[in-house]
Order: structure tokens, then sequence, then C-alpha cells
């Protein structure tokens, strides 16, 4: 009895010694697998964190690009329509057949003219600019032009002159500037000779065509613009982020309207409207944006 006791004593310390190694295991096991649990519970915060400043980032991209088409749209616009409103434009009168306006070597003023769609993404508009000067004293002679400094002009330059039932162009030969006041002289001698306050202005005709600018943007994309070519063919760029333009001609026939490409126009006198689809992007970002303009 007493030797059993004593072997079951020395047993009781290895026992005991196997259960705190097999809890020790455990709790490390416990410990390893929280700190699994806490690792993978991080990551995932970490995923969701940078999920959203990404998603913030993307949604601020966005709206950053969307505010650059609208401003890029909206400058755009009003160059269209400002434009389209003043073809054909004569100064005080309305132009129509009934009032003729007579050309010069080339240059013209027409129903038909004042409008033309040169392709799918151009056109030319033809007008009397604004402001304008004005006759101070009636015409002595047929090719020199007293005038007020309403609008200065210089020497070859292209000028229309309106008294309200008729219009003339003529080229600027050269001009004479007195105290406030220019004599205009005309290369050619006028065909009238016109009357106090008849309005004197530069003869626009500018074209407007989308095409590129000859950069590229970081991608290495080309870069396009609306382009402005005036009555001299100087070349101007307007404006950038628009990548085409797709133009549509109202016209009237027999009472009816229809929409049409500048090929299938046959009278450009009965154009009385213009409508726009401008293909404009920034960044990743692209939308088209439409507009309308009609003939005054």
């Amino acid at each position: 009895m007493i030797l059993d006791e004593t072997i079951h004593r020395r047993r009781q310390p290895a026992c005991m010694h196997k259960i705190r190694m097999r809890r020790l295991a455990a709790s490390k096991g416990i410990m390893l697998v929280e700190i699994m649990i806490g690792i993978t519970v991080s990551l995932y915060v970490f995923s969701l964190l940078v999920s959203a400043y990404l998603a913030c980032w993307r949604s601020q991209h966005i709206q950053s690009a969307l505010q650059d088409i609208q401003a890029n749209a909206f400058t755009i616009a009003q160059i269209l329509k400002s434009e389209i409103n003043k073809a054909g434009r004569v100064g005080c009168a309305h132009l129509s057949g009934d009032f003729p306006v007579r050309s010069f070597q080339g240059f013209n003023l027409t129903p038909a003219t004042r409008l033309t769609g040169n392709s799918a993404q151009e056109f030319t508009v033809r007008y009397a600019g604004y402001p304008s000067a004005r006759l101070l004293a009636p015409m002595s002679d047929d090719n020199r032009l007293m005038a007020d400094a309403g609008v200065s002009l210089a020497s070859g330059d292209m000028a229309i002159i309106s008294n309200c039932r008729h219009a003339e162009i003529f080229r600027v030969d050269r001009v004479i500037r007195v105290q406030g006041r220019q004599i205009i002289v005309s290369t050619l001698p006028l065909h009238d000779r016109y009357e106090k306050h008849s309005e004197i202005s530069r003869l626009e005709i500018n074209r407007y065509s989308v095409r590129q600018t000859g950069r590229n943007e970081r991608d290495g994309k080309p870069v396009s613009a609306l382009f402005l070519e005036d009555i001299n063919h100087r070349h101007f760029e307007l404006s950038t982020g628009i990548n085409g333009m797709r133009i549509r001609y109202t016209v009237s026939q027999s009472g009816h309207t229809a929409d049409l490409p500048a090929h299938e126009v046959t009278d450009w006198s009965q154009v009385t409207g213009v409508g726009f689809a401008l293909e404009l992007a920034s960044s990743a970002i692209s939308k088209t944006w439409y507009v309308y303009a009609y003939l005054q």
C-alpha cells in the first residue's frame, strides 16, 4: 500500500506537467488564432478604407471631368450660337432676296451664302461685323468716305457699307485718320454715293471646324480643338476638349421642315437653324452635348 502511494505521488507531477504543457499549447494555439483573426480583420478594414478612398478619388475625378466638360460646352455653345445668330447681318437692314448687296471680286453676302456647310464638321458664316462706323457726311466722290472711329479699318481690309436700302462690299486701299475721324479710301470706285449715317463694317467670313492641334495628351492621344479661320485665312484655336461635331441644318421646304446634313442641302437660303452634336471629352470621360441655334 505504501509502495503504491509512493508510485502514485511520483507519477502525479509528471501528469501535471503534461497537463500544463497541453494547456500552454492550447493557449498558444488560441493566441495564434486570435492573431490571425486580428490580422484578417485589420486587412479587411484596410481594404475597406482603400476602396472607400479610391471610390472617393474616382468620384472627385469624374466630377471634375464633368465640370470641365460642362464649362467647355458652355464656351463652345456660346461661340456657335453667336456666330449663327450673326449670319447674314448687314447693319440696319435684314438680308433678303429684295435687299441687294453688291459683291467684290468673289466676296459676296447673299441669303444663299450667309451660312454654308463645308462638310459634316465644318461651316462658314458671313456677316457685317459690329461695331461699325458711320458716315459723317455724304460721299463727295465715289471712293472716299469720311466716317467716325466706330470701327478702325486698315489697308487691305474687306468692308461693307449699307444705307438700309442696299449695300456694297469693297476693299480698303488706305485710311487717313484726322482728329477722331477717318477718311476711308476704297481701291475701286463704289457703285453708289452713300449718304450721311450710312454704316461701314468689316466683312466677316468665318469658317469653323474641329481638327487636331498637333499636340498630344500625356497618354499620347492627339489633342483636338475648335478652330476659326477668318477672311484672311488666319487660324485661331478657340477651345480644346472637343473631338468632333456633327452638324445638321433645319431647312424649310414647302411648309415643312427637315434636318439635313450639309451634302443634302440644295438651297442654303432656306436654312432656318443649325443643330450641333458636340463630342466633348476630359480625361477618360466623354459626353455628347447638343446645341441648337436659330438664324435671325
